[in-house]
């Protein structure tokens, strides 16, 4: 962790190894473990500033991630040793954008990442300005410290997309929310991608989370080709009460 600005650190770093579980059947870092580092990454973060997720909600103040995109320049291998550091870069109007960067063993960056949160109030649901909350707890923006990943816009789905499958959501799939937790949802864009990922190596994606997903509902998932992109693929997930998940993803062919 580097030093405090303030009472709140810049940014933390926090180490990592790519275990047996995090690996998929190519021994790459799964995308949804990627996302678990980040969260866990983050809540450290915060914690170190007296901003732990239960001292923030006793203060009527809860982060709601809405966007994520990664862009990942090659993969962590299984029993690979890696650093990750997190920065809250700024705020856009109601936005609070925080980055992460994935760093091997050799100091090369792996992978980068942005991610959009919203501020609510728990018990009124209110979406909460973010200035008052950099003020309240001596957080300074750091606009300067980009990273290669783009921050995530608003998709453009087209309607018709062809569905792909269905995927039930399970106990073990939710959080102590009682929903489907985010970190999933990077996984269902391997899972239902076109022609499957036999063959290929996921280089980025982003993805935009809509509505929560409760155990018990299913998710039609719709997938198919990005026609403006090449190797790119979209995808939208809608459940009884509309959608609750757009994505998209880039792959490179190995075959």
């Amino acid at each position: 962790m580097s030093e405090r600005i303030g009472g709140y650190p810049p940014q933390y770093t926090m180490p990592g190894h790519v275990g047996t579980f995090d690996g998929d059947q190519h021994r790459h870092l799964k995308p949804s473990s990627i996302l678990k580092y980040q969260q866990e990454a983050g809540e450290l973060h915060l914690s170190g500033g007296n901003m732990s997720y239960s001292q923030l909600y006793e203060n009527g103040l809860v982060f709601v991630l809405s966007r994520t995109s990664c862009k990942i320049y090659r993969p962590l291998i299984l029993g690979e040793d890696f650093q990750l550091t997190t920065w809250h870069r700024e705020n856009k109007g109601a936005q609070f954008i925080r980055c992460y960067r994935f760093v091997d063993g050799n100091g090369e960056t792996v992978a980068d990442s942005v991610t959009i949160f919203a501020m609510i109030d728990p018990h009124t649901h209110r979406v909460l300005r973010p200035k008052a909350f950099f003020e309240k707890y001596d957080i300074h923006m750091q606009p300067e410290q980009q990273v290669g990943a783009p921050d995530p816009g608003k998709l453009s789905i087209p309607d018709g997309l062809p569905q792909a499958g269905v995927r039930t959501v399970r106990y073990s799939d939710t959080d102590y929310n009682a929903h489907l937790n985010n970190t999933v949802y990077a996984d269902l864009l391997t899972d239902f991608i076109p022609g499957g990922m036999d063959g290929r190596v996921l280089t980025g994606y982003q993805i935009s989370f809509l509505r929560e997903a409760r155990e018990g509902e299913n998710i039609a998932i719709h997938a198919g080709a990005d026609e403006s992109g090449e190797n790119a693929f979209l995808f939208r997930g809608v459940t009884q009460r509309g959608v609750c998940f757009e994505g998209r993803c880039t792959v490179e062919e190995t075959r």
